[in-house]
């Protein structure tokens, strides 16, 4: 009895710490959606790179989402599928299944609020300009003295775009789009070189792989083609995606989701078992110590190896 409500004690701490940190981790977000104004940043009437026509998203936020997603869903489900298919016949449960699917996936998810969280902080503090900065906003440029220079007080005199749009035209670095699909992307490689298993073929697993980082890059490209970033903007973004997904799978992800080296393999019989609990994520001891290496040095007649 003293045992379950130990457990149902620290399982409660547990649920109210990671709730206050997905709070705290959507506050930028919710910022940024808010429609709060980034840091107020001029121009030069002459930069060329502010004079590009304003053109629809390619591809919008909500479907990027939805799709990232929802694909990766997808991919985290065939990849302990295929785990779970090699052990079936030997006594897995299914509920060992879904078990690594929710760890699995809520690893991604985290990892996608906490890019979501740098991309849209670095948002705010920078107000980099858009590429379509001047069609949006149309600065009246009559009223303005462009042989000062950097021009910071400015007016813009459009009348038939939202407030929204206006604001987010000040929102350039990084590119969310690139930064999001590439998190997807390269976490998703990591995850099925982890735990997808499929004998019938040595190039199904590449092929995944390589086709999650051709979405990636088709999608940061169209930033560019839309005339909705700078190449900078992807770049930068592109390579936080990239950082954080490894980050997050190296040290959060895979010591969930590996099974133990020995002890487990010795247990369970090679069976796939049971996830290891969020706390502690990370295991107290290396699988690979000095100890389980024994010389037979000592066995051989005069200390002499045999050539």
């Amino acid at each position: 009895m003293n045992q379950l409500r130990r457990l149902v004690q620290s399982l409660s701490i547990q649920i109210i710490v990671d709730i206050f940190i997905y709070i705290a981790l959507s506050v930028p977000v919710l910022v940024y959606i808010g429609g709060v104004k980034p840091r107020a940043r001029g121009f030069f009437c002459d930069d060329q790179s502010l004079q590009y026509p304003y053109t629809p998203d390619s591809i919008s936020t909500g479907t990027l989402i939805l799709a990232g997603l929802t694909a990766s869903l997808f991919l985290v489900i065939i990849s302990e599928g295929s785990k779970w298919l090699e052990t079936r016949e030997q006594g897995t449960p299914v509920k060992t299944f879904l078990c690594y699917v929710v760890k699995g996936y809520i690893c991604l998810m985290f990892g996608a609020m906490i890019n979501e969280c740098v991309v849209k902080g670095i948002k705010q503090l920078t107000g980099r300009l858009r590429p379509n900065f001047f069609d949006i906003c149309k600065p009246d440029f009559a009223s303005i003295n462009c042989s000062q220079g950097y021009i910071a007080d400015y007016v813009c005199t459009s009348q038939t775009v939202s407030p929204t749009l206006l604001i987010k035209s000040q929102t350039s670095f990084p590119s969310g789009h690139a930064s999001f699909s590439m998190y997807v992307a390269v976490f998703c490689v990591f995850y099925l070189h982890e735990r997808f298993t499929f004998s019938y073929s040595r190039f199904l697993r590449p092929l995944l792989q390589s086709g999650c980082v051709l979405v990636a890059l088709l999608c940061s490209v169209t930033r560019i083609n839309d005339n909705m970033h700078h190449v900078s903007d992807v770049v930068f973004g592109s390579s936080t995606g990239l950082i954080i997904a490894s980050f997050m799978f190296i040290t959060v992800a895979k010591p969930m989701l590996v099974k133990h080296h020995k002890n487990t393999s010795q247990q369970s019989g090679n069976v796939m078992t049971d996830p290891v609990t969020p706390m502690p994520l990370l295991s107290q001891e290396s699988p690979w110590t000095c100890r389980e290496v024994k010389s037979d040095y000592n066995d051989i007649p005069n200390g002499k190896l045999p050539i």
